[in-house]
């Protein structure tokens, strides 16, 4: 029962954990380099070490292989759903990542418009301020003639 408790307890504690830690980091190992939440690269790293001490457990009576190998599929379980979460903590991650381009796409194109706004509305005053030359020379021109 307290095992129960317990387990419920550092399940909770994980799926915290994850939901917490959905930051993208680069990890790298010799040449290959790999984009990651937080949560997903520890995640894998403690799978990792379970998978390792499992290979490398010490022989036991076979009870004693029995409990062993029962407590390493619940925990071997526990760590893939907890991995699942991490991948889908991971995907609003790469969402997330992906909105913040667009919007960066979205501000460039926002400063193109204003800039070319800008240049247009140049050349309309610059045309106003001729054409208002032209008519000024043209009334002059026919006071002129009166």
């Amino acid at each position: 029962m307290a095992r129960t408790i317990i387990f419920g307890i550092l399940v909770a504690i994980v799926v915290v954990f994850v939901v917490q830690n959905i930051e993208v980091v680069e990890v790298r190992l010799l040449t290959w380099k790999v984009s990651m939440s937080r949560a997903l690269m520890l995640l894998g790293t403690l799978v990792i070490g379970i998978v390792a001490g499992w290979l490398l457990r010490r022989p036991a009576a076979q009870a004693e292989v029995a409990k062993v190998a029962g407590r390493a599929t619940l925990a071997i379980i526990v760590s893939i759903v907890v991995l699942v979460l991490a991948i889908v903590a991971f995907t609003r991650t790469l969402e997330r990542t992906d909105l913040d381009s667009r919007l960066g796409e979205l501000q460039k194109r926002v400063e193109t418009l204003k800039q070319e706004t800008l240049e247009k509305v140049d050349r309309v005053r610059e045309e106003t301020s001729r054409a208002l030359e032209n008519l000024g020379q043209a009334i002059e021109k026919k006071e002129g003639e009166q």
